[in-house]
């Protein structure tokens, strides 16, 4: 009974000990605003994003290493440039995943930066992995804070399809709904509490008790046959055999998409999509060329139902496997750069009509 006693203190003096430690850590990083190697961290709102105010050292694919910034907002922003002073200053918001984040290339010479030296300020909610799902959430988020954009450009990724499901099923991922619940995820979301690996395992747990199976969860790659599975089927339209998850992923996908654009009824809305360079030069009348052009053509139907949304096919910019970062499916600088010129001839040009 001693033995056991003793042991029950130790364990709880560890674990007040890890919990002070994590708490302190987390508190004093915020304060000095100390260089990270990541600022990234969960939310509540839209599941993950960034620390407002963080300068880190981001790597991508080992062999890039670019200093960012992430400015007040908790957007991601040139290191050199001046933070805007209100939100409301944005009359253009970037929503998507790590292309609009624009990973493995200096801020400055991604599309929201680029497209800002023709428009007004820019704001770039793109995060890395951000489904519609999430990505519609962390609009209204920052919404309900006042950005009110009068256009909106939302780029549609192909593992969109397969993070619809997994964000939603697998994760269980839910924003706080009830007012009570929204104010406190709200404060410690302001706070340095946000940052601590306490909030992490208490989101993540609450999570998945909406997920399908919490046990099937637990291992969040079993849904998908495993984890080489889940990573080779990030592009649906790369095998010849129709992924199991695409019927379900992409009807999802469409439900969300129609979703941001009926709540953003009073903003131009632009769903840009692409493809990967895999796919830059299809095999005609394959199964994916087939699946490919059935996905564009539900994308049209839903953009045809609403007068203020419109749809951009980015693979009509010619890009070549040298606009690709090497060994990566993600543009590089001049991918970037062409992608932000057919932005803006062909798609905002014709709004502006």
């Amino acid at each position: 009974m001693r033995i056991l006693r003793l042991i029950t203190i130790n364990v709880l003096l560890l674990f007040i000990f890890l919990l002070v430690a994590d708490f302190s850590t987390a508190f004093i990083r915020r304060r000095n605003n100390l260089e990270r190697v990541s600022a990234r961290q969960i939310n509540a709102f839209f599941h993950h994003g960034f620390i407002p105010n963080a300068v880190f050292k981001h790597n991508w694919e080992s062999e890039i290493t670019l200093r960012e910034k992430v400015n007040k907002f908790g957007f991601r922003a040139n290191i050199s440039e001046k933070s805007v002073d209100k939100i409301t200053d944005y009359k253009t918001v970037f929503i998507g995943d790590s292309f609009a984040e624009g990973v493995g290339v200096e801020y400055k010479k991604i599309i929201p930066s680029l497209l800002s030296f023709n428009l007004w300020p820019i704001a770039n909610l793109g995060v890395m992995s951000h489904s519609p799902y999430l990505s519609r959430n962390r609009l209204d988020f920052f919404k309900e804070k006042g950005l009110n954009p009068e256009v909106i450009i939302h780029l549609v990724d192909p593992s969109d399809i397969q993070d619809e499901l997994h964000y939603y099923f697998v994760e269980g991922f839910r924003p706080p709904k009830n007012r009570i619940a929204r104010k406190f995820a709200a404060h410690i979301n302001d706070s340095y509490i946000s940052s601590t690996f306490t909030w992490e395992a208490f989101l993540t747990i609450s999570w998945l008790l909406n997920s399908e199976s919490i046990l099937r969860s637990i291992d969040l790659y079993k849904y998908w046959n495993g984890s080489k599975n889940y990573y080779e089927n990030r592009d649906p339209f790369k095998t010849d055999e129709e992924p199991f998850f695409y019927r379900k992923g992409k009807n999802r996908l469409l439900n969300e998409l129609e979703l941001s654009i009926s709540d953003n009824k009073d903003s131009d809305y632009i769903v840009v999509i692409y493809q990967w360079p895999e796919f830059i030069n299809p095999l005609e009348k394959s199964n994916q060329t087939f699946r490919l052009q059935e996905y564009k053509n539900d994308m049209k139907k839903l953009t045809n139902r609403f007068d203020n949304a419109y749809l951009c096919d980015a693979d009509n910019a010619n890009l070549i496997d040298s606009d690709f970062i090497d060994g990566d499916v993600h543009w590089n600088k001049r991918g970037h750069l062409k992608i932000a010129n057919f932005i803006s001839n062909e798609c905002i040009r014709n709004i502006i009509k």
